[in-house]
């Protein structure tokens, strides 16, 4: 039976990859993770119990610990997901991204000789698998997309009146700043005539987005909302009429950063 290493394994999109070669494979998965932000066992609970999986904490920059879980669990290939990501985390902390993307790339690398495959076939298979995770992401990406799209109903019950304008400022679960833009598309098409500030949290951060529809822009500025909500988050934000970001280090302050909008909001309105 092959052995399949899932390094960052229990990430929104390794998780969702374990889940896939568990049901579409006979391979053993064995998942490797650090379990930091971006990662946390919740999202492998319904495959526990299965007993082709195993779950093991670690560090794809700690050598010892990568050899370790070559020399216990002989992998026949490996499937690598521990990444840091984002810019704004790249800026912050620049020395846990060479450590994981680069310097855990290299300890991978080398562990693979483990496997038996001669150094030529190395960089062509970890690139065909980057190319293969590549599409996975994709396509979990639209899916994402796709689910929040669904749930477009349901955010719209959060709708209120003030003051005659409709006024939306709701958290989006399972959402980053990219997917906020694709729920604000949404939200406009039904929302007609309004202003929306939607939050979310996602990789240790906070992340707002206010949206203006176009009857009211003249009046209302998306930028201008946003630049005095961000502080609230930790962060700053900025934007055009129609529609602004900002994005924070505080996640924990988001709930109240989407109360004191509907505050701002009705100030601006004289409600």
């Amino acid at each position: 039976m092959d052995t399949m290493l899932v390094t960052g394994g229990a990430g929104f999109i390794g998780s969702n990859f374990v889940r896939h070669a568990l049901d579409h494979t006979d391979a053993r998965v064995v998942v490797l993770d650090k379990l930091t932000y971006a990662g946390s066992l919740r999202n492998l609970f319904d495959v526990e119990r299965d007993p082709r999986y195993a779950f093991v904490r670690g560090d794809i920059a700690d050598r010892e610990a990568v050899e370790a879980v070559f020399d216990g669990h002989r992998p026949t290939f490996v499937v690598n997901f521990a990444a840091e990501s984002h810019v704004d985390r790249s800026i912050d902390s620049p020395r846990e991204f060479i450590r994981t993307n680069a310097v855990g790339t290299f300890e991978l690398l080398e562990a693979s000789r483990i496997l038996r495959v001669p150094e030529s076939d190395v960089v062509p298979r970890i690139g065909k698998l980057v190319e293969e995770n590549e599409i996975i992401r994709k396509e979990l990406e639209t899916i994402k997309s796709r689910m929040l799209s669904e749930r477009t109903g349901d955010i719209m019950e959060n709708v209120k009146k003030l003051n005659g304008l409709n006024v939306l400022s709701v958290e989006i679960p399972d959402a980053g700043p990219d997917q906020l833009r694709k729920v604000w598309d949404d939200v406009r098409n039904k929302l007609s005539s309004g202003i929306a500030v939607l939050g979310a949290r996602d990789d240790g951060k906070a992340y707002l987005l206010v949206g203006v529809t176009s009857d009211l822009q003249k009046k209302y500025h998306s930028g201008n909302i946003v630049k005095e909500l961000a502080p609230l988050i930790g962060g700053k934000g900025g934007g055009r009429p129609d529609m602004a970001q900002a994005g924070g280090k505080e996640p924990a302050k988001l709930p109240e950063a989407l109360q004191i909008a509907k505050d701002t909001i009705r100030k601006m309105l004289g409600a």
